[in-house]
């Protein structure tokens, strides 16, 4: 009985992994925000798509990757590129990415105890590779 609970479970999760790849990769969308209209609906779909592949939705409905994918490919969304600024910051004993936004704003991710300040200001100040 174990081993057939055991059986069940890798293949729902190799199934749904298999599904967040395909199911992710439908979009193809540049960095940037995309307003795009909803059929009638007076709001806007909003997407934003960061160079790093993180992508948000916002006010979409019920509208698909696909019906998005096919506004964008008809022109009918409105495109602004991804100005944000991308950094890797090494450190000795760990690292941080950095995300300074446009026109205001950051977000930082760092390992190994370094301070998400520090690598602020080392990527304002250029000492990080830029992404």
């Amino acid at each position: 009985m174990k081993d057939i609970v055991l059986i069940l479970l890798v293949l729902l999760v190799t199934g749904s992994s298999a599904y967040a790849f395909f199911y992710e990769s439908e979009l193809n969308l540049s960095p940037g925000n995309y307003e795009c209209p909803v059929p009638n609906q007076d709001f806007k779909c909003e997407i934003s798509k960061d160079k790093i592949g993180g992508i948000s939705y916002s006010n979409c409905g019920s509208l698909s990757e696909s019906e998005i994918q096919r506004l964008v490919d008809e022109k009918k969304c409105i495109y602004t590129p991804d100005n944000n600024k991308y950094y890797s910051c090494q450190y000795e004993n760990g690292s941080c990415s950095v995300v300074l936004f446009s026109p205001s704003g950051y977000s930082a991710n760092c390992s190994g105890g370094i301070d998400v300040d520090r690598a602020l200001k080392d990527a304002k100040a250029g000492k990080c590779y830029n992404n």
